[in-house]
């Protein structure tokens, strides 16, 4: 079975550490305002009565907006990225995304009111164009022998960016709060009090910033030929894995928004009602920790005993139950409640890695080797538009449920109802794949129904983009 099977490639250390070191970047600003956006918001609406139900709701469907319009930011601005990319290079593109996050970041933390918190976070969104532009920087430093060891790192790099995070933003938000013997409350970071996690991830992107100015080299070719991505439009696996991929991006997204909201909601309207965001980033650091065990220990032995296609079915249905589960916590108090809640969100959070890490391997899978970057890119786009969705509607329908003074199931427990709907429909979507996703296609595996004459000339002669 291993006979023939060539020598491992060293990984180009630097380069190497440059890319997992930016995607860490992009899992702790994902994560770093979820264990405080409520509050923030609830702080640019103070007027709003905290014991009264409907504020809960106000609070959920606001919260879901400024979530959101970073990732509509970068649905917009990653073709032009992209072109951008392509045209002058991987090197200057990264940099100017690394220098632009490190100056944006932190505008949210100064952000006087709700509507320039929207303003910056899209600017953050439109200047961070990175993630898809490094994750083509990652597939030409490697080849078919060390590839895989990469983007393992950069799962666990992920991880490691969503454990420290949520960390970052809940020990750091309010600080005069915490320490205010050295951040005084009446000064700068009482005014200012999510500040501090929005500079401490400018800080970490000007030292990667550095370390790339130093490290990246360029590694963009020109294409030897044209690739029409219409064509993939014809392709059926594609397109299921595809589906699959955007849909739990949409839920995972809007999960992460809605646990922080049910954290904090009123016990009445069917929240936990605690107070502080710092219990929420334990509980959230603990999901990122997981990750990281998961994606190393569990993920790879499970991707080869099951195969992608039998995975893909056997989390999504691991998600299920996890959804359903949640909202009845209350049957637990004191400490079983904290183990049964972090128990459940470690199942979440390192299940939805490992159905990303699948249903990417399976996008891979499902098209001819040519046809790579434009299949990844389609997908990228299309789970970019749904983390812009998935949140506000989240936000939207969870504030409603507690606003509307209906029993169950449209209460509390209505938005984790759709969850669980919408992975039954990940898993009806599975069973139209085949188990030919289970492995990567070759130069010889030419998608014959899709290329044309000259197409398959190419890959006959190994012309390869």
């Amino acid at each position: 079975m291993n006979k023939g099977r060539k020598k491992q490639t060293p990984l180009p250390k630097a380069k190497s550490f440059v890319v997992v070191l930016a995607i860490f970047i992009e899992g702790v600003l994902n994560s770093v305002l979820l264990p405080f956006i409520a509050y923030m918001v609830a702080d640019f609406f103070y007027w709003l009565d905290r014991n009264d139900k409907s504020t809960d709701g106000i609070v959920s469907l606001y919260s879901g907006l400024l979530v959101s319009s970073f990732n509509l930011a970068q649905f917009l601005s990653a073709p032009f990225w992209g072109i951008i990319s392509d045209k002058y290079g991987r090197r200057p593109t990264l940099l100017i995304g690394m220098l632009g996050n490190a100056f944006t970041a932190p505008l949210l933390g100064l952000a006087p009111n709700y509507t320039w918190a929207i303003i910056f976070r899209s600017l953050n969104g439109l200047i961070n164009g990175n993630a898809t532009i490094f994750r083509a920087y990652a597939a030409e430093i490697t080849d078919d022998t060390n590839s895989s060891k990469l983007f393992s790192y950069l799962g666990i790099a992920w991880g490691l960016g969503t454990t420290v995070g949520p960390i970052i933003g809940g020990t750091l938000s309010r600080i005069s709060d915490k320490i205010p013997s050295i951040f005084s409350p009446s000064g700068f970071w009482g005014q200012y009090p999510y500040f501090l996690p929005t500079l401490a991830n400018s800080f970490v992107s000007l030292f990667i910033f550095t370390v790339g100015y130093f490290s990246l080299y360029e590694t963009k070719k020109k294409s030897k030929r044209k690739i029409s991505p219409c064509l993939l439009t014809k392709n059926s696996k594609f397109l299921l894995c595809a589906a699959i991929h955007s849909i739990g991006a949409l839920i995972f997204s809007s999960f992460n928004e809605v646990f922080t909201f049910w954290c904090r909601a009123l016990k009445i309207n069917g929240g936990l009602e605690w107070n502080s965001e710092a219990d929420i980033g334990i509980v959230q650091s603990f999901g990122g920790a997981s990750i990281i065990l998961f994606q190393t220990f569990i993920v790879p032995s499970a991707l080869n005993y099951f195969g992608i296609l039998q995975w893909i079915k056997v989390a999504w249905v691991i998600l299920i139950i996890d959804f359903l589960m949640l909202p009845n916590i209350h049957v637990f108090g004191g400490w079983s409640l904290w183990i049964a809640i972090i128990v459940l969100y470690i199942f979440f959070a390192s299940t939805q890695a490992s159905v990303f890490t699948s249903v990417t391997l399976g996008v891979n899978h499902s098209v001819d080797y040519n046809y790579l970057g434009a299949a990844n890119g389609i997908a990228q786009s299309s789970v970019s538009l749904c983390r812009f969705i998935g949140p506000a509607l989240a936000g939207t329908i969870f504030g409603w449920s507690l606003n509307s003074g209906l029993g169950y199931p449209l209460n509390s427990h209505f938005i984790f109802i759709i969850f669980a709907i919408f992975g039954l429909v990940c898993i009806i979507f599975a069973y139209g794949l085949d188990e030919s996703i289970n492995r990567r296609k070759t130069e010889s595996d030419s998608m014959s129904p899709l290329l044309n004459k000259d197409e398959k000339r190419d890959v006959k002669y190994h012309r390869i983009i």
